[in-house]
């Protein structure tokens, strides 16, 4: 996963810890930041049916 998320423009951003099937499992966090991402956004991606659910959704 690591590859991928490197590849996408992903960064590491430190650790936490979680339960996974009973046993303490480690959690890697990754952030994405605008610097990162603008390089490679796409403009052919439209999204249709935002206004149903945009009281749920942080969008400015």
């Amino acid at each position: 996963m690591r590859i991928i998320s490197r590849a996408l423009g992903y960064e590491p951003h430190g650790f936490g810890w979680a339960t996974q099937q009973g046993e303490p499992a480690q959690l890697n966090r990754w952030r994405l930041t605008w610097e990162s991402w603008e390089p490679g956004r796409r403009h052919d991606v439209e999204l249709h049916g935002v206004e149903a659910c945009r009281t749920m959704l942080p969008l400015v």
